[in-house]
């Protein structure tokens, strides 16, 4: 057996195992625990099989399959990566998920530095002056004009705790991720409520706005359909270096197709 079908084999292998370990973790029926076995299970593997592991769930991610949206849902948030492997294990990992071609798995480990920062620009949007306790407090049962009042406050506890609100729609929702100028910790807060950011649409205003943190783009990406991140690598608005991070998943996506 010569060594390409050695490594044909091997890699078969290692893609099988990840596909088996996103069938186990996604019928546990708590999100926490998910995220917590995954864990656990990538700081007890060695690298090669932590690369196909990830590059198995991006992949799998991009293609739609939900089963792998579910356990990356605990995994989106960049402090993820940082939290679970040390700076030199995770450069590491980079330099072996260019060798082993897992591009999908190199898009995740490298989000804190894939993308240009913004840089820090003061807010110069509406600001109110009633007391920012008031407002928090209000946030939580605004209903008709409050609701539109409120939809523009740059602090992200009044947002957090008007999407609490009983009388906010989707629309709503989608005004406030789409709105501009807007401060990017808003935008943050948004990927914190559950009811909201699990739909599609949500994920998708968010993504166009300029203001939401490129490292956070760089892994919501993921979650487009193949069309939508072809559209948003071409999307004059975004950043260059976040278009550039599409377009490597779109010609994987079309591998893996091909494949």
């Amino acid at each position: 057996m010569n060594k390409p079908q050695e490594q044909s084999i091997l890699h078969q292998a290692l893609w099988q195992a990840g596909l088996d370990r996103i069938e186990r973790l996604s019928n546990m029926p708590d999100a926490a625990m998910r995220r917590a076995l995954w864990e656990e299970d990538l700081r007890a593997i060695g690298d090669l099989a932590a690369v196909w592991s990830v590059d198995v769930l991006i992949w799998e991610s991009v293609r739609g399959d939900t089963k792998a949206q579910l356990i990356y849902d605990g995994l989106f948030r960049p402090d993820s990566v940082v939290s679970l492997f040390s700076p030199e294990r995770l450069a590491g990992l980079r330099d072996l998920a260019i060798e082993e071609r897992a591009f999908g798995a190199y898009h995740w480990f490298s989000c804190m530095d894939a993308c240009e920062s913004i840089g820090h620009t003061e807010y110069q949007g509406p600001r109110s002056d009633r007391p920012l306790g008031v407002r928090r407090a209000d946030a939580r049962r605004a209903q008709g004009k409050e609701l539109e009042k409120l939809l523009h406050d740059p602090d992200p506890d009044v947002i957090a705790n008007l999407m609490h609100s009983p009388h906010i729609t989707e629309a709503f929702v989608l005004k406030l991720c789409s709105k501009r100028p807007v401060p990017p910790e808003v935008l943050v807060v948004m990927t914190e409520q559950e009811k909201w950011f699990s739909r599609y649409s949500v994920k998708r205003a968010l993504l166009l706005n300029p203001s939401l943190p490129g490292e956070y783009a760089h892994n919501l990406m993921v979650y487009l359909s193949p069309k939508d991140l072809l559209e948003y690598s071409q999307e004059p608005t975004v950043r260059e270096s976040l278009k550039v991070s599409a377009s490597r998943l779109v010609r994987g996506l079309h591998q893996l197709q091909n494949n």
